[in-house]
């Protein structure tokens, strides 16, 4: 599973206890933790991963499908991860009572978080600087002072997520001790039928007209590329939030249940036109020198991009929930299952596997999105079958 790190319940036991197939949810999971991954790597060769620098790279192309391909999946992808554990959340916690969902969030969020940032973290770093890559440390540098230059600045990096994520755990394990909230939340729906497609259409025009003008507010202060460690992009804080609270609404209500099982027939021409008005706006803000004004303050430029990179955050989790719905809610296979289980293991050990290959890929002399792609196909198998092997690790599932 992936970084909502909800206890691991197989295809079988769904079965057994009678529970709606939320097999699309593993599989959604999977597909979005493989967009990280590509996310990724591109991340690194064009803008650089910490440790490694931004690299040379100035052509339009590869300026344009890093604008169009990364600050897309930065729109939607985390606050769609937000969502989804925000659909289990409640489950779990009334299931545990409140000490034990705490400390299951502690082995299976925080101690993540610590395994990464002393061993995976580090020996990241220590290969980039000793293939001579990091400019501002030499490669003949000790491995001693390697480790000491590495300590010596927090690096949370990746694992910003299991940090929010924990931290909202924890908040709504408390704010759900409140007898009103309690009451509200374990109280029964009055409404249970399924949604029109305009009833739900609706409800998305909700969620964006709740999202756009705190995030737009709130991006006023922080522009997008204020990165605070430990919390990440301020600029997309909110959103995670609210996300992460609709996902325990919706779940509340049954609402992705409710949502018409062909929603996604309307929601990908919806979807396609958001993002073709976004990225044609970033597109001719990026040609006449005015990108850096899209990103946050007061203007009309940072307001319009606000408006429509919230509607393709909404309507394309919409869309991808729907479809993943539709298609991919069938009992996977057993090498499938073990690929879903890997999901959120592949989330954490990704730098390991990312950095290496794109120091691999920098000396090929061949156009950088050529590159990108060498390090995907390099990457993404690498790094699913050390999370797997890592998965075979006796005790392991009950922390990842």
């Amino acid at each position: 599973m992936m970084p909502s790190a909800q206890p691991h319940v197989t295809a079988s036991d769904r079965l057994k206890a009678g529970k709606p197939r939320t097999f699309y949810i593993d599989n959604l999971r999977t597909f979005l933790t493989f967009i990280v991954i590509v996310h990724h790597t591109l991340y690194s060769l064009v803008t650089g991963w910490d440790p490694l620098p931004a690299y040379p790279y100035g052509d339009l192309a590869t300026i344009v499908v890093y604008v169009c391909f990364c600050s897309a999946n930065q729109a939607y992808f985390m606050s769609l991860f937000f969502f989804l554990a925000g659909l289990f959340v409640q489950r779990s916690l009334e299931r545990k009572g409140t000490l034990a969902f705490l400390v299951d969030r502690g082995l299976r969020l925080v101690l993540p978080i610590v395994v990464v940032y002393l061993f995976f973290s580090p020996m990241s770093f220590y290969l980039c600087v000793i293939a001579g890559r990091v400019p501002e440390i030499p490669a003949a540098t000790p491995g001693s002072e390697i480790w000491r230059i590495y300590f010596s600045t927090f690096r949370l990096s990746h694992t910003w997520f299991l940090y929010n994520l924990f931290l909202f755990c924890s908040i709504f394990s408390g704010i759900f001790q409140i007898p009103p909230v309690k009451r509200a939340l374990t109280t029964p729906p009055s409404k249970t039928q399924p949604l029109s497609h305009l009833a739900t259409f609706l409800i998305l025009l909700s969620c964006f007209a709740i999202v756009f003008p705190i995030i737009f507010a709130f991006r006023i202060a922080f522009p997008i590329g204020v990165w605070i460690p430990a919390l990440g992009q301020l600029a997309y804080l909110l959103a995670y939030v609210l996300f992460f609270s609709a996902g325990i609404g919706f779940q509340h209500r049954k609402i992705v249940d409710r949502i018409p099982i062909n929603a996604y027939l309307w929601l990908l021409p919806v979807m396609t036109l958001t993002y073709s008005g976004l990225f044609g706006f970033r597109g001719y803000m990026l040609l006449t020198d005015g990108y850096l004004s899209t990103l946050g303050g007061v203007s009309w430029q940072a307001a319009l991009d606000s408006f429509l990179e919230i509607l393709f955050m909404v309507f394309t989790s919409a869309f991808l929930v729907t479809f993943f719905r539709r298609f991919a809610n069938n009992p996977p296979s057993a090498w499938w299952k073990r690929i879903n289980e890997a999901s959120y293991t592949v989330y954490l050990i990704q730098q390991i596997v990312i950095l290496p290959a794109t120091v691999i890929v920098y000396y090929i002399p061949v156009h950088p999105l050529v590159l990108w792609i060498i390090s995907s196909v390099i990457s993404v198998p690498v790094v699913w079958l050390l999370a797997m092997a890592i998965k075979l690790i006796p005790k392991i599932d009950r922390i990842l």
